[in-house]
């Protein structure tokens, strides 16, 4: 019987503390918007005509944040929310490590190849100035 006190404590343990872990990372790209935003002089999570909610939209920009994994995905969210928000798509790519610096040329690459209008920043530990 005791055995079963033990681990009922245990899992309830293991369960809240599970719960109260990812709490506090629901959204990983947060700081990194928050301080990119202000020192830009932009407004975070500004909701756009016709739906949709930028991370931050400057005097010139509507900017999209994404890991560099999501590269592709924060460029197309981007091109969205500039159409909405009026201004020029700008991605900034957050690099946690040096390696992850191929996702930034795939990024400038693509946006090169096809000419299309929009604005990259780099940002993050991984990213040093190029």
């Amino acid at each position: 019987m005791a055995y079963k006190s033990i681990f009922l404590l245990l899992w309830v343990i293991l369960l809240f503390s599970q719960g109260a872990g990812f709490a506090k990372n629901v959204d990983p790209e947060k700081p990194f918007r928050d301080s990119w935003c202000a020192e830009h002089g932009g407004r975070t999570d500004v909701l756009l005509p016709g739906g949709g909610r930028a991370h931050c939209v400057t005097e010139t920009h509507a900017v999209e944040f994404s890991f560099a994994a999501h590269w592709d995905r924060a460029l197309g969210r981007a091109l969205v929310h500039g159409m909405r928000a009026g201004k020029t798509p700008g991605v900034v790519l957050i690099l946690r490590e040096e390696k992850e610096f191929k996702n930034w040329i795939e990024l400038v690459s693509t946006i090169s190849h096809f000419n299309l209008p929009v604005t990259p920043w780099l940002t993050g530990k991984g990213a040093r100035e190029y």
